[in-house]
């Protein structure tokens, strides 16, 4: 099936993002006696050389490093931090991203229920973690039945995964064709900002033992409508500080509408009212349309006064209690309804109008939003100057010489299913859950993991939602902010993948950062010619030459500037045959070697410079052609006989 989504956004996952404050009983423990055991509770977690996000980056640990808590202090920025030592160094880190460990009494039965359920030794140690903390969770070993390095390289697969192209450079790829080695830059898919993921950070992302915590846990809680669970006041929670904690108006052509003023005067009727009731009339749930209007009598008896403000509930006459928003009311509009007939609601009465419409966890919802739009909502898709919204970015990638930006829109624009044109931000949020529903949820994608890493189903690693490689954790920690510590101490469900011939230990976060590029640019024995011609790609090179050659000179030039050689210059030639190793040494660290394996023969090429030649050096100007040195052709008679092997490749921009 055609990808439909592509990322607009990118949740950060470092520090001073996401907080959660640790149990005060942990705390309090703390204070007197050190936990000598801990982990890091986010991803790719900055350490700092000072409490405080103002100091200065020591390093960044990947989710769930373990670390020893030496201290603690209050910042400059007013939280907690602690002091902490790991394998390399020490530093401080926000206490919100540290998770101290939690003894783990032996559970007979918890520990059965995970080896029939086939989760491998590796997976248990965070499993226990949760389950000491969290007894009423239940977690699911979803058996793919899958290689592991064949899920991985299918992830890999044209554009299926991407980073942000201000990622550290081991995040992503130098694969062919995604990365550009002649300008030592990674071209954009999708628009400039996203470019390929390496084979390691989505190695680690996929890998779900990197993510079993209180936290990114929950990209893989299986999404189920829960009202008893999913409540409008925790959804309002989730929202706060975030652009959906705001209001929006919606006028009469809105069902939400109608079931606030149906709430507010008993005399309204009944029949025409509520979500159930608008299904059970005969619209389709994936493609029921806002579109018909309120009774008269229900504007007039509104407007000429009544009660100011509702609250959710059941709405009489429908089985499973409709959504009914609270209607922002005040002194000089006691009623709520503005004279235009509008009513504000808020956006969580909305995202739980969609849940209730689709069957999908509300905070779900929301975090997907989140995720595409950002925390301040200033993108394009929802501003509304077009007229149009498209919140869940659907249909949002670059084509046709259109932005992801207007290509959204001009999807949410057209007339069709899922509500559409979406000219309300009700419309566009109902109608995106309504598609996501149908086209994800159930098509057995039914946590944020298997939305971004889709190995299931017939349409095994496509039909993905996004193509941002961090999507489902960040997403993931959004969705656990959702829920507070009574809901998190309810019967959560857990569906977590395992895959065949999985490494012994999690995968590990790439933290190589600096120009990748370790190619030549050039490589030649000054006065003979190699064989294959050069090429940067080509590592094993020939020479044959004279059994009087005694040595020879090796000139290279990087592609990269940044880059670093070893091998060059003057090498005697002692025996039958010589290999010389030449190296680069990028600067992020990473080594390409080439090799030139010189024979003596005879027969063999001879030193246009040696006595033998009638030719001699002192006698000869040079030019320097990409690291190597040529005679003139006005130097000497000979000089037109001197070939090499030298091949121009141009150095764009370093």
């Amino acid at each position: 099936m055609t990808r439909f989504f592509k990322k607009a956004g990118i949740l950060l996952l470092s520090i001073g993002m996401l907080t959660i404050t640790p149990a005060q009983s942990l705390l309090t423990n703390l204070h007197t006696t050190w936990a000598n055991q801990a982990v890091i509770r986010g991803s790719n977690v900055n350490v700092r050389s000072a409490a405080g996000t103002n100091s200065a980056i020591v390093t960044s640990l990947a989710a769930n490093s373990p670390v020893s808590i030496t201290g603690q202090q209050t910042g400059s920025d007013g939280k907690l931090w602690y002091q902490i030592s790991f394998n390399g160094g020490s530093g401080f880190v926000r206490s919100d991203f540290i998770r101290l460990s939690v003894n783990y009494a032996t559970d007979p039965n918890f520990e059965a229920a995970l080896t029939q359920q086939g989760f491998p030794e590796s997976y248990k140690v965070g499993l226990r973690q949760l389950h000491a903390q969290y007894p009423n969770w239940i977690f699911t070993a979803k058996q793919t039945g899958l290689d592991w390095n064949q899920a991985v390289a299918a992830e890999l697969e044209g554009t299926n995964s991407l980073i942000e192209s201000s990622s550290k450079s081991s995040w992503k790829s130098t694969d062919s064709g995604k990365y550009d080695w002649l300008s030592s830059s990674w071209p954009g898919f999708d628009g400039a900002t996203w470019v390929a993921a390496s084979k390691e950070i989505v190695s680690y992302y996929m890998d779900p033992r990197n993510f079993l915590d209180d936290r990114y846990i929950f990209q893989f809680n299986v999404h189920k409508f829960n009202p008893s669970i999913q409540t409008i006041d925790g959804l309002k929670a989730m929202l706060q500080g975030t652009f959906l904690a705001g209001n929006v108006s919606i006028d009469s052509s809105s069902p939400l509408y109608q079931t606030a003023l149906q709430a507010q005067n008993s005399q309204l009727s009944q029949s025409a009212e509520g979500l159930n009731a608008i299904i059970a009339a005969g619209a389709n749930q994936d493609e029921a349309v806002i579109d018909y209007s309120a009774p008269g009598a229900a504007l007039a008896a509104a407007n000429a006064g009544g009660t100011t403000t509702t609250t959710a509930g059941p709405v009489p006459g429908t089985s499973n209690g409709a959504v009914v928003p609270s209607i922002t009311a005040n002194s000089s509009n006691p009623s709520g309804v503005n004279t235009n007939g509008s009513i504000s609601v808020s956006y969580a009465d909305i995202i739980m109008e969609a849940a209730q419409l689709s069957q999908e966890n509300p905070y779900v919802l929301a975090a997907m939003i989140l995720q595409e739009q950002g925390k301040s909502g200033t993108s394009g898709s929802i501003s509304g100057s077009s007229g149009y919204y498209n919140y869940f970015n659907i249909g949002a990638y670059a084509a046709n010489g259109m932005s992801a930006v207007e290509r959204g829109i001009w999807y949410a624009s057209q007339s069709g299913n899922y509500n559409r044109p979406w000219n309300t931000p009700e419309r566009a949020i109902i109608g995106g859950a309504m598609f996501y529903a149908e086209n994800y949820l159930n098509a057995g994608q039914d946590t944020l993991y298997l939305k971004r890493f889709n190995v299931q189903g017939s349409n095994i690693f496509k039909h993905q939602y996004m193509t941002n490689t961090q999507g489902a954790a960040a997403e993931g920690a959004y969705l656990s902010e959702a829920y507070g510590t009574a809901s998190k101490n309810l019967a959560q469900e857990f569906s977590i993948p395992v895959y065949n011939n999985m490494p012994e230990n999690a995968c590990p976060i790439p933290t190589g950062d600096g120009s990748p590029n370790n190619k030549l640019g050039s490589l030649s024995v000054n006065g003979f010619t190699l064989t294959p011609g050069f090429n940067m790609d080509t590592a094993n090179y020939t020479l044959i030459v004279d059994p009087s050659v005694s040595q020879v000179t090796i000139s290279a030039q990087a592609l990269h500037n940044a880059a670093s050689i070893a091998g060059t210059g003057t090498v005697s030639l002692t025996g039958a045959s010589t290999s010389i190793p030449i190296s680069v040494t990028a600067q992020n660290g990473s080594v390409r070697q080439y090799v030139i394996t010189i024979n003596k023969q005879t027969g063999g090429q001879t030193d246009p410079y040696s006595a033998a030649s009638g030719y001699s050096s002192s006698d000869s100007s040079t030019v320097q052609t990409s690291g190597a040195s040529l005679p003139t052709q006005e130097s000497t008679q000979n000089a037109s006989s001197v070939v090499t092997n030298i091949v121009e490749v141009g150095v764009g921009p370093l």
